[in-house]
């Protein structure tokens, strides 16, 4: 479970690519250094984040794949800016990628409903009662 214990309204880049040789994702951000912590999520999945929690990077080589979303939307969503703070507290079996035309969803939960749509310029964190369900990029670079 990765559970969100804060939102930072500040304006971040995300970096998003897709080495398609290698079936490579990787999400980064400026918060990347040497005093970032990691964990892995799954096999081949591994998140960085920096002391107060911001995502520093993900990367996930050859995951599990999948054709249709992992997690649905409640009937009311709350759409808020930012991203979000982050705590891992077990990892998880249900990580997958739902890959489609020039975007991606990082799903790290299944058959979960999403309360929370928080946006940022060209990614998505889908949240569900505080835990973070997926991550949909937007407008990625592919490296074939």
């Amino acid at each position: 479970m990765i559970k969100v214990v804060g939102i930072n309204n500040k304006n971040v880049q995300f970096s998003i690519t897709y080495i398609e040789q290698v079936k490579t994702y990787n999400i980064t951000t400026e918060f990347m250094s040497d005093e970032c912590t990691n964990y892995r999520v799954e096999q081949s999945n591994m998140i960085w984040l920096n002391h107060e929690g911001a995502i520093a990077e993900i990367e996930s080589i050859y995951p599990k794949t999948v054709q249709k979303e992992c997690c649905y939307f409640a009937q009311q969503v709350k759409y808020l800016s930012g991203f979000p703070r982050l705590h891992i507290i077990a990892t998880s079996d249900d990580f997958c990628i739902q890959h489609a035309q020039n975007k991606f969803t990082m799903w790290f939960a299944k058959e979960k409903i999403i309360d929370v749509h928080l946006q940022s310029e060209n990614i998505d964190f889908y949240i569900g009662k505080d835990e973070l369900l997926g991550i949909h990029c937007r407008k990625i670079k592919t490296i074939i």
